[in-house]
């Protein structure tokens, strides 16, 4: 889905280290898009990059509840608990976000969106994760 919206694929960090949960957070608050910052710990975490329990900076509420949405649902993927931090009630959002904005995808947003985003109001699309 990235992809798709023209934008570059995001290597691994100076040195060849893919970011913490932490780290991606530090980095969107310096500045960095969220889009490629999450893109890139997913591509660390889909290869198997630990997940650190350190907990990251608040950024933004739709950030800090759709890190915490991605750790909890790669944690559940692999069959180990996510880390504490992810069940905060910062890391939930008082109302509904569809990240994608295009109202056509709605209502397959509301039925396709993973559990984890789910329970915190972010309805993605199935595919939202996959990555090429």
């Amino acid at each position: 889905m990235w992809a798709a919206r023209g934008e570059q694929p995001v290597g691994p960090s100076p040195g060849g280290q893919r970011p913490t949960p932490a780290q991606t957070a530090q980095r969107v608050q310096d500045g960095m898009p969220w889009q490629p910052a999450v893109r890139e710990l997913l591509d660390g975490l889909l290869a198997g990059a630990p997940i650190d329990e350190q907990e990251p900076v608040r950024v933004a509420p739709r950030f800090d509840a759709y890190l915490a949405a991605v750790v909890e649902h790669i944690s559940a993927a692999r069959g180990t608990a996510a880390p504490g931090w992810v069940k905060a009630p910062t890391r939930f959002l008082p109302t509904f976000w569809w990240p994608d904005g295009n109202p056509a995808f709605t209502a397959t947003c509301l039925v396709q969106s993973l559990a984890a985003f789910r329970r915190r109001g972010i309805f993605i699309g199935a595919t939202t994760l996959s990555r090429i």
